[in-house]
């Protein structure tokens, strides 16, 4: 192999290493992004504790290491089975009323439908399950002053659900 061959292939191996990086870079900021919360307005859509909703918030788990909170459970309009899932978490701000949306994952609940299924329900849940992620570092206020609401799209409804429940304290 002669010289201008070597250099040649180096070259290429620095181009190939740093197109790679720039990928990575990219990468990295479309997860970030993907695990921010961000502020919304509420008062757009209907606020509506009325609503057939079916819902329960199962957990709030304290992660120490990361300082994140995550939230997990279920919401479904009775009757209605879920074609498309479009649900999201919301942290409500008690005392100004401020909302944050919590990027929400689908969780598929067959224990939800089997559940229903049982009290003569013939609907698929399966659908109903979410889950979503808040870093404590991006709450300025006690944690307790945050109420747990759904902003509920499912199918193309709109309801924002004031659940009552509030973010608890680790280990509450």
């Amino acid at each position: 192999m002669s010289c201008e061959e070597t250099n040649i292939s180096k070259k290429n191996i620095i181009i190939a290493l740093l197109g790679t990086l720039v990928i990575l870079i990219l990468f990295c900021g479309a997860i970030f992004n993907s695990f921010t919360a961000k502020k919304i307005t509420v008062n757009k859509f209907e606020n509506s504790n009325d609503a057939n909703i079916k819902y329960c918030i199962d957990s709030q788990e304290h992660d120490n290491i990361s300082n994140y909170v995550t939230i997990k459970g279920w919401a479904f309009i009775d009757g209605e089975e879920i074609k498309t899932f479009n649900c999201h978490l919301v942290l409500r701000d008690k005392e100004n009323g401020d909302c944050m949306e919590l990027p929400t994952k689908l969780v598929i609940r067959k224990d939800v439908t089997d559940a229903f299924k049982a009290l003569e329900n013939k609907f698929n849940y399966d659908k109903s399950g979410f889950e979503g992620k808040v870093s404590l570092n991006k709450l300025n206020k006690p944690i307790s002053n945050y109420e747990i609401c759904l902003d509920y799209m499912n199918n193309n409804s709109r309801i924002f659900l004031k659940t009552g429940i509030l973010l608890s304290e680790k280990g509450k």
